[in-house]
C-alpha cells in the first residue's frame, strides 16, 4: 500500500492542470443535476409554489453531500466526478464521508440551500433591501462572488485546491 497523498506531493501537482477542465465539467454536471431535482418540484399544476423551495433544498443537500454519499456506484465521489473519472481524496488517506463532503462543498451548496429555505419560509415573495434589489438578488451576488473566489483559487493554487478543499483537507485527482 502506498503512502497517503500530501498537498506538496510533486506527482499530484504535475497532473493537476490536466484535471481542471474535467473538474469544471464535473461541477457543471453536478449543478445541472441539482437544478433538475429542484425543477421537478416546480412543474406547473403538479406542485404548489412552496414545493419549489423543497426542490431547491434537495438540490442543495445533494451539492453539500455529493462527495460522501454512501452509494457503492459513486465510490466516494459525485455524479459528475464519477462520469469524468475524478476522485476527491482526503489528505490523510481515509475515504470521503458526509462530514468531509459538507466541509468541502458548503460554499457551492449555499447557492441552492438559502434560496430553498427562503422559498419554503416566504413563498415567492421578495424582500426588498433597497430600490429594486431584493434579498434573493443580494444572495445571488454574494454566491457569484464566492464562486469566483473558488475558481481563482483553483487556478492559482499550485495543486488546485479551493476554499472547500483547504477546510476539508482534500484534493481532486484523476481516478
Amino acid at each position: 500500500m502506498s503512502a497517503p497523498a500530501t498537498v506538496s506531493d510533486p506527482s499530484l501537482a504535475t497532473r493537476t492542470r490536466s484535471v481542471l477542465v474535467r473538474r469544471a465539467a464535473a461541477f457543471v454536471l453536478d449543478v445541472a443535476f441539482a437544478l433538475v431535482v429542484a425543477l421537478l418540484f416546480a412543474i406547473p399544476d403538479v406542485a404548489k409554489e412552496r414545493f419549489f423551495g423543497f426542490g431547491l433544498l434537495l438540490g442543495g443537500l445533494y451539492l453539500l453531500f455529493r462527495d460522501g454519499l454512501p452509494l457503492a456506484a459513486l465510490s466516494g465521489r459525485s455524479i459528475g466526478k464519477r462520469m469524468l473519472w475524478l476522485l476527491p481524496i482526503r489528505l490523510g488517506g481515509t475515504t470521503m464521508d458526509l462530514k468531509t463532503s459538507a466541509k468541502r462543498n458548503w460554499t457551492v451548496a449555499l447557492m441552492l440551500l438559502f434560496p430553498g429555505l427562503a422559498n419554503l419560509a416566504l413563498g415567492y415573495r421578495q424582500i426588498v433591501l433597497a430600490g429594486n434589489i431584493g434579498v434573493n438578488d443580494a444572495l445571488l451576488g454574494l454566491f457569484a462572488l464566492l464562486l469566483l473566489v473558488e475558481i481563482v483559487l483553483v487556478l492559482v493554487d499550485p495543486v488546485a485546491r479551493r476554499i472547500g478543499d483547504r477546510l476539508a483537507e482534500t484534493r481532486v485527482i484523476e481516478g
